[in-house]
């Protein structure tokens, strides 16, 4: 029965492993020209799906992601990311009714930069992570460091702005030189104003642990293996 019991026990081995980082960068602003409800893609064990949908603007950090309905999603060369749809103003990721782009991961990654192209002056992004609003910043000079399998990239910045200008009229000469200092006149409009980019690119960062490697037992390991078993075979015969 030791014998036995110290034959099967040849057979363990620990299995050790250690997690290497990986990183992996999507260019969106490649070469060719896709569309669809989704995007697809796919990076060795890696896989990504990227929709578009309307939602409602986020009031406080941690609010779940609202969603109302579903946006195509389109892809270009040079270009990027961008949402364009029958009646859309503008075809980039905009406020004008919150468009947000969501990011799925079939596992936990780090977004470490995200890259935006065709950027309206003054815009601001929404982030969500894993559907909660994490919150708002401006595009440009924007950094990224959040894990998470799912993000969601969003427009809601939208609002009515007075904007003045100086009518510059030609004067005469008398206008000129009067003693009268008369008042620059003002033309103001109304302006919408929203933000609105679109995606280029976006870095992430996993831990991919690689296949377990086989490693005998140490021998003292073989021998506390092969004692239990002599013990167990003695009691057995007490019994």
């Amino acid at each position: 029965m030791f014998a036995k019991g110290a034959i099967a026990a040849v057979g363990l081995v620990a299995a050790v492993s250690a997690a290497e980082a990986k990183t992996v960068v999507f260019d969106f602003a490649a070469q060719g020209w896709q569309s669809g409800g989704a995007l697809n893609y796919t990076v060795d064990d890696l896989t990504l799906e990227i929709t578009a949908d309307n939602y409602d603007t986020p009031e406080t950090v941690g609010e779940p992601l609202d969603t109302n309905f579903g946006l195509p999603i389109l892809r270009s060369a040079g270009y990027g990311l961008y949402v364009t749809y029958w009646g859309d103003n503008d075809h980039r990721i905009d406020g004008i009714i919150n468009e947000v782009v969501s990011f799925a991961f079939n596992k936990v990654v780090t977004i470490t930069n995200v890259t935006f192209g065709s950027v309206k002056d003054g815009s601001l992004f929404d982030l969500f992570v894993d559907g909660t609003y994490t919150r708002s910043a401006g595009v440009d000079g924007a950094s990224f460091d959040e894990t998470g399998s799912t993000f969601g990239i969003g427009a809601s910045f939208d609002e009515w702005v007075k904007v003045c200008k100086t009518e510059d009229k030609k004067q005469s000469w008398n206008d000129k030189h009067s003693k009268h200092d008369k008042k620059p006149k003002e033309k103001c409009d109304w302006v919408y104003d929203y933000s609105a980019f679109k995606i280029t690119s976006l870095t992430v960062t996993y831990d991919d642990p690689p296949p377990p490697s086989e490693v005998p037992l140490p021998a003292a390991g073989f021998l506390l293996l092969g004692a239990m078993g002599g013990l167990a075979a003695l009691r057995r015969r007490k019994a």
